[in-house]
């Protein structure tokens, strides 16, 4: 922001024309905190569980990247992750496919839309780092629906870095757009 010291001041509150949010004009970005965001996740309840009406513990707290059987999408907070105004991001450890994040956003216009996804890197402590988190082993799985299709793209682990990396530019019509990443890593 910059200051206009010729602005005129005023007391209570000002509805805006324009989100001061965004900060391009012609970008659509879904965040993991956004509505369009969707973490699926496997059915894996106990009876017990379910008999008690507990059939996911706490699968929506923040939490912090740890050691152990996280089962299933989990989500922490650090500053190096994205966000607008909570920086998180969902993690699980790798599996079979059959859980999925998932982004959807309504398109406004048809055209061609450069996709791209925001990759992190997970801090944990130092002793299973090398172990569990390697950044040189594996692949994210994305899956983009658009109008020609169902496009997989494959990322190398060890050939990304810490920022937005484009899925590729594909065509939409305006309505619902999807994007999936899957536990699945090759």
């Amino acid at each position: 922001f910059e200051l206009n010291e010729n602005a005129p001041a005023f007391d209570g509150v000002r509805t805006l024309e324009e989100d001061v949010m965004q900060k391009e004009r012609n970008v659509l970005i879904v965040d993991n905190e956004d509505p369009g965001f969707e973490a699926v996740r496997r059915e894996s309840a106990s009876l017990l569980k379910r008999i008690l009406g507990r059939e996911r513990d706490q699968e929506d707290e923040y939490t912090r990247v740890r050691l152990g059987n996280w089962g299933g999408w989990k989500v922490a907070v650090n500053s190096s992750y994205y966000g607008e105004c909570v920086k998180s991001a969902h993690f699980s450890m790798p599996g079979d496919g059959e859980e999925k994040a998932v982004w959807k956003v309504e398109i406004p216009e048809s055209g061609y839309y450069e996709v791209c996804a925001y990759i992190t890197s997970l801090s944990a402590p130092w002793r299973w780092k090398r172990k569990y988190l390697e950044r040189d082993k594996g692949s994210y799985i994305y899956t983009v629906h658009y109008d020609g299709g169902v496009e997989r793209v494959v990322k190398e682990l060890n050939r990304l870095e810490v920022g937005w990396t484009s899925l590729g530019s594909y065509h939409f019509s305006r309505g619902p757009a999807k994007v999936e990443l899957t536990n699945k890593s090759d």
